[in-house]
C-alpha cells in the first residue's frame, strides 16, 4: 500500500527519466537490428561460403530477432512507466493541495494521513474542543459541515474535508500503483537464448495487457479512424519521434494498416504483427496437440464412421485453417528474410491481418524511393495460406523490371488485401467480392502516392484475373484514378464496358490473354429475366463480350493489346495451365517493359 509520505516524496521525474531511458534503448535496438540485418549479415551472406559462414548467418539472424524482441518490450515498459506517472501526477497534485490547506489553517497532518485541528476560536458551550479527524469517518445522516460538533467547532469540518481528500489521493495512488504492479511482473523477458514463437505469442499478451492500461493515460487511442491517406500521413508527422515510437509499440496493427505512411514505418509495425500472430497460432496448434495417424474409417461391412475417426477427423478440421494460416506466415517471413539476406530486393510488409482469409502486401524494393511501382492484384483462389505463388510472380517482376531499366529503381508490390472468391465455377462468377474490395485497393494505392518522395515515379495497376475486375472497380472509385497506367492479364472483364470509362487515356490501358487460356470464354450474365427475352443470351456469341463487360484485349474495348505466347494447352498440366504463365518468359518480359517504358517493345 502506498503510504502519504510515499506520495508527498515521490519523484515523478526519476519515472519520467527511466521511461525516455526505455524509449532510448528501443531506438538503439533498432539501429542495431538495422545494422546487424543490412551492415553485417547482407555482406556476410554476400561474400561468404560454407559451413563456417552459414553458422555466423544463422546466429546474426538469431542476434537480429533478439534485437528485435528487446526492441517491442522495451516499447511496453517505457509506456508503462510514462502512462504510471501521468496517471499519478493528479494524485500527488491533490494530497500537496490538501497538506497546503491543512497548514495555512494551523493543522497538524499525521503519518497516517490524519489531520489534528485546534479548539474553536471562541469556544461554544459544550463545544469538544480540539481534537483529529481521519479520512473515510462517517457523518451520516448530517451533511458534511452541519455535524453538532463542526457547530460547535468548525475547524472540524475543515480538517475533515481535508483528511478525506488526503485519504482519497493515497487510496487511488495505491490502486493504480498496484495496477500498474501487476502488469510489470507480466512484461519481463524470457529466459531463453533464442526469440521463438513461444516467446512472441507472450509478446502479444503483453501488448494487449499494457494497451488496456496505459493508452488512455497516455491518450494513445487517438488514431485517425480517416480512409484519408493524405490525413494519416499528417496525423503522423505530426506526432513526433517520441510518441511515434510509442505507437508503434502499443499499437504496431493499426499503424501497419495505415495507409499513407512511410513504407518503412508500416513495414516495421506489420513485421511486429506477423510474428506476435505467428505465435499465437502456433500456441493454438499446440494446444491442439499432433493430430497423429488416421485411425481406420471404419468397418466396410457397416455404412458408419468409428468413434476415432470421427474425433480425429474434428481435430483435422480445427488444425486445418490454422495450419494453413502458418504455411502463408512462414512464406511471408522467408521472403522478408531473403530480403534481409541480400538474397532479393529489400522486402517491405505494407499490410498484414489474419481476418477473412488472411491479407497482406509485400513490396519488393522501396515504393516510397522507387522511379516505377507496381502493384500486382490475384484473382479467384488467393488467400494467405497459398500466398508463396503470388510473392514470387511480384519478385520475379522486380527482377526483370530492374533488367529491363537497371538506371531506374523499381518497387514490386502484391496486394493480397481483400477476401478472393475462391471457387472458379461458384462465387468467382459474382462482382460482390470486387465491389467490396475496390475501396481498399484505391486508399492502398492512393497512400503509396502519398507516402511516396517528392521526386516524380510512374504508379502501374496490374491485374490477374478476378484480380482485374477488382483493379478495374478500384479505377472508378474517385473521380481520379489512382495510377498513371494499367494491366489487366487473363481478364473476365472489368467491370466497364470502354478504356476510357477508367478514367485513364485508352493508350494507358494495356491487356493480354493468353490463346490457351479458357478466361475469355467466361460468358456474360444474360440478367434476371432472360427466360422472358431470349435475345439477352445474345451476347454469349458475340465476339467482346465476356463475364463482367467487353473483353479487354478485344477492339471493342479500345485499349491497347500486347502480345503474350499462347501458354500450355487446357489439360496438359492441370486444368488451365495457360492462364499462370503471364509470369514466364516473353510475357514477363512484356510486363516488364510497360512497367518500365509504358511499352511492351
Amino acid at each position: 500500500m502506498v503510504t502519504r509520505q510515499q506520495l508527498q516524496r515521490l519523484r515523478l521525474a526519476e519515472l519520467t527519466t527511466a521511461a525516455d531511458g526505455w524509449g532510448a534503448l528501443m531506438g538503439a535496438m533498432d539501429a542495431a537490428r538495422t545494422r546487424t540485418d543490412h551492415g553485417i549479415a547482407a555482406p556476410v551472406r554476400a561474400e561468404q561460403k560454407g559451413e563456417a559462414a552459414d553458422a555466423m548467418a544463422a546466429r546474426l539472424d538469431r542476434l537480429g530477432r533478439n534485437y528485435q524482441y528487446v526492441y517491442q518490450e522495451s516499447g511496453y515498459l517505457r509506456s508503462i512507466l510514462a502512462a504510471l506517472a501521468d496517471e499519478l501526477a493528479p494524485y500527488q497534485r491533490a494530497l500537496n493541495a490538501a497538506l497546503d490547506e491543512a497548514h495555512e489553517a494551523g493543522f497538524t497532518v499525521g503519518d497516517d494521513g490524519s489531520v489534528s485541528y485546534p479548539a474553536a476560536t471562541t469556544p461554544a458551550p459544550g463545544s469538544s474542543g480540539a481534537g483529529t479527524a481521519r479520512g473515510g469517518d462517517l457523518q451520516a445522516p448530517y451533511l458534511p459541515g452541519h455535524t453538532p460538533q463542526d457547530q460547535l467547532n468548525p475547524n472540524r469540518a475543515k480538517a475533515q474535508e481535508i483528511a478525506d481528500r488526503i485519504a482519497g489521493a493515497v487510496r487511488a495512488a495505491t490502486e493504480t500503483d498496484e495496477r500498474y504492479a501487476r502488469l510489470l511482473t507480466k512484461v519481463t523477458a524470457q529466459p531463453d537464448y533464442a526469440v521463438t514463437d513461444a516467446t512472441w505469442a507472450d509478446v502479444a499478451a503483453d501488448a494487449t495487457a499494457t494497451r488496456a492500461l496505459t493508452a488512455r493515460a497516455l491518450h494513445l487511442d487517438a488514431i485517425p479512424s480517416t480512409n484519408d491517406p493524405k490525413a494519416n500521413a499528417q496525423w503522423w508527422n505530426d506526432l513526433g519521434p517520441e510518441r511515434q515510437q510509442e505507437y508503434l509499440a502499443l499499437y504496431p496493427d493499426r499503424i501497419g494498416a495505415l495507409d499513407g505512411l512511410p513504407a518503412a514505418v508500416r513495414d516495421r509495425a506489420n513485421r511486429v504483427v506477423l510474428a506476435e500472430q505467428r505465435g499465437l497460432v502456433e500456441q493454438q496448434l499446440a494446444e491442439l496437440g499432433p493430430l497423429g495417424p488416421e485411425p481406420p474409417f471404419g468397418d466396410p461391412r457397416i455404412p458408419a464412421t468409428t468413434a476415432a475417426w470421427r474425433h480425429w477427423e474434428e481435430r483435422r478440421k480445427a488444425r486445418e485453417p490454422l495450419e494453413g494460416r502458418l504455411k502463408g506466415m512462414q512464406a511471408l517471413q522467408d521472403r522478408l528474410d531473403a530480403g534481409d539476406r541480400g538474397e532479393s530486393a529489400d522486402a517491405y510488409l505494407l499490410l498484414f491481418d489474419l481476418k477473412g482469409n488472411g491479407h497482406s502486401a509485400v513490396s519488393f524494393g522501396n515504393p516510397d524511393a522507387a522511379d516505377n511501382v507496381v502493384t500486382y492484384v490475384p484473382g479467384t483462389g488467393s488467400k494467405l495460406s497459398d500466398i508463396d505463388g503470388h510473392l514470387k510472380r511480384a519478385a520475379d517482376l522486380q527482377n526483370a523490371a530492374q533488367r529491363a531499366d537497371p538506371q531506374r529503381r523499381t518497387a514490386s508490390i502484391v496486394w493480397q488485401g481483400y477476401d478472393a472468391p475462391q471457387g472458379v465455377f461458384s462465387d468467382a462468377m459474382e462482382a460482390k467480392f470486387a465491389d467490396s474490395a475496390a475501396p481498399s485497393l484505391d486508399r492502398f494505392l492512393g497512400g503509396v502516392r502519398v507516402a511516396h518522395e517528392d521526386a516524380p515515379f510512374t504508379s502501374t495497376l496490374l491485374g490477374h484475373s478476378y484480380g482485374t475486375l477488382v483493379a478495374g472497380k478500384a479505377m472508378t472509385v474517385e473521380s481520379t484514378p489512382p495510377v498513371d497506367q494499367v494491366i489487366f492479364v487473363a481478364s473476365p472483364g472489368v467491370g466497364v464496358d470502354h478504356a476510357r470509362d477508367l478514367g485513364l487515356p485508352p493508350e494507358k490501358v494495356w491487356s493480354a490473354t493468353a490463346r490457351n487460356d479458357l478466361i475469355n470464354l467466361a460468358p456474360p450474365d444474360p440478367g434476371p429475366l432472360a427466360p422472358l427475352n431470349p435475345n439477352a443470351y445474345a451476347r454469349w456469341f458475340d465476339d467482346h463480350s465476356i463475364l463482367y463487360g467487353n473483353d479487354p484485349t478485344s477492339s471493342a474495348f479500345g485499349g491497347r493489346i500486347f502480345q503474350v505466347p499462347p501458354g500450355k494447352a487446357p489439360g496438359s498440366d492441370g486444368f488451365m495451365p495457360a492462364h499462370s504463365q503471364y509470369w514466364e518468359g516473353d510475357s514477363l518480359q512484356s510486363l516488364a517493359r510497360i512497367v518500365t517504358k509504358g511499352k511492351p517493345n
